[in-house]
């Protein structure tokens, strides 16, 4: 096989040829940092659409401290803390106003389990 058909080796995730995208590195826009991490990104949202990062810790009952880690992608939430906050995210984009007025929407507590259990 000549040497330009050979396939190239896959990289590692740690090969410092791969692009810093791909290995988890944070991107830069124009001199701000933007962690690549879904949970910084969903509570940064979740932060700015509730009205705060104080107002955001107490709504999930958190230490803003806690808040603040999240939103630094210096550590994560517990699962169902997480999923409060992509219902928070959910409910203030407004995708439940788009069914007709007489449906009701489904449940879509993310975080309670109990509903589908009875």
């Amino acid at each position: 096989m000549p040497p330009c058909a050979r396939p190239f080796p896959p990289a590692r995730l740690s090969d410092p040829r791969r692009p810093a995208t791909l290995r988890g590195a944070k991107r830069s826009y124009g001199g701000r940092v933007a962690a690549t991490s879904v949970y910084s990104r969903a509570v940064r949202k979740a932060a700015e659409l509730i009205g705060g990062r104080e107002k955001l810790a107490r709504t999930l009952k958190v230490a803003p401290e806690d808040v603040e880690k999240w939103i630094a992608d210096k550590g994560k939430p517990r699962r169902e803390v997480f999923l409060r906050v992509v219902d928070l995210i959910i409910d203030d984009n407004g995708i439940a106003d788009a069914s007709a007025p007489g449906d009701a929407p489904p449940s879509r507590d993310a975080a309670g389990a109990a509903a589908w259990l009875e």
